[in-house]
Order: C-alpha cells, then structure tokens, then sequence
C-alpha cells in the first residue's frame, strides 16, 4: 500500500512538475511575443521619425497611417477623423514650405519611448520658411508625438503637442478660419 502511495504522489509531482513548466513555457511565449512586438513598433516608430524629419516623401510617410486615423493637436484643438482630413491638415506637397538650408531635417529626435502598441516621440523643431516667411523662436520649439498602432502596425491614432511660435498660431489659426484643411 505504501508503494501505491508513494507511485501516485510521484506521478503527482511529476504532473505538476509538467503542468508548472508548461505555464511557464506559455507564459515566456506570452513574453517574448510582447518584446517581438515592441521591437517592431519600435522599428516602425523610429523609420517614422525620420520620415518626418525629412520631409521629403509624403507617400512614404502617409503610408504609416490607418485610413480611419483619429488625429489630435492638442495645442491648437485641432480633431480629425480621417486620414484625407490629416492629409489637408499636414499638407506636405504646399510649395509655400521650405526647410532652412542650415538644417536638412525639419527636427531633432531626441527621446523614443515603445510598448507594443505605443510610441511616443520628443524631440526639437527647426527653423524653417513658410511662404517665404522665416519661422523660428528665440529658443528651440520642442514636441511631443503620441503615436499609437493598430494590429495591422499601422498608426491609428496620434496627439501632438507642439510648442508653436505665435507667428505660426497665427498662420494655422488662418487656414483653421478659411477651413483649408
């Protein structure tokens, strides 16, 4: 009797021994697709930002975003609800935008945060020309972009938080009253 006893508590340890090492399989599984994730987000994000701070090619850079884009501009209280109003809004192809010949990127990148369907960008503005008009600050205006992807890795929502210059307020507040965008 105590040998039957002692065969059922070992093939009890030995099942949850089994059961213990396949949650714990899972549970890396479960880990390591999470940081697979991330570092694809973190891939995209990061091909995002310099996309931007290009500024040289807007199919690429539209190609990043979900048709039904929720877009926000938290400064300026601007809400969209779609990808053609971001494309008015953004407006890239304007000829009246030029970037300032000291700086072939419209932006320095400075902080990069990821999770698996988060990215948030910080970073500086620079100088640039609108309708011929230089556009700088005293100091460097800062941002911060909260980009948030889709299961497709697609961007489906995004809040900004630019620190605009009041001569540039001036100029979007303009195209916001005409309804350009």
């Amino acid at each position: 009797m105590k040998s039957i006893y002692r065969l059922l508590c070992l093939l009890s340890c030995l099942s949850s021994l089994g059961w213990m090492s396949s949650c714990t399989s899972s549970q890396s599984s479960d880990s390591s697709i999470a940081k697979a994730r991330k570092d694809t987000i973190e891939n995209i994000a990061e091909e995002y930002f310099e996309t931007y701070a290009n500024r040289e090619d807007w199919e690429s850079f539209l190609s990043f975003y979900a048709e039904d884009l929720k877009f926000e501009d938290a400064i300026l209280q601007v809400h969209l609800d779609s990808l053609e109003a971001f494309k008015a809004f953004y407006d890239w192809p304007n000829p009246g935008f030029r970037k300032h010949p000291d700086y072939p990127e419209i932006f320095n990148l400075e902080d990069l945060v990821v999770d698996d369907s988060t990215a948030v960008g910080r970073g500086v503005f620079h100088p640039f020309y609108w309708q011929d008009t230089l556009f700088r600050m005293e100091w460097d205006p800062t941002f911060t972009i909260w980009l948030w992807f889709d299961d497709s890795l697609k961007i489906h929502r995004q809040v900004d938080w630019v620190e605009y210059s009041g001569n540039v307020l001036m100029s979007v507040g303009e195209r916001i009253e005409k309804g350009d965008y």
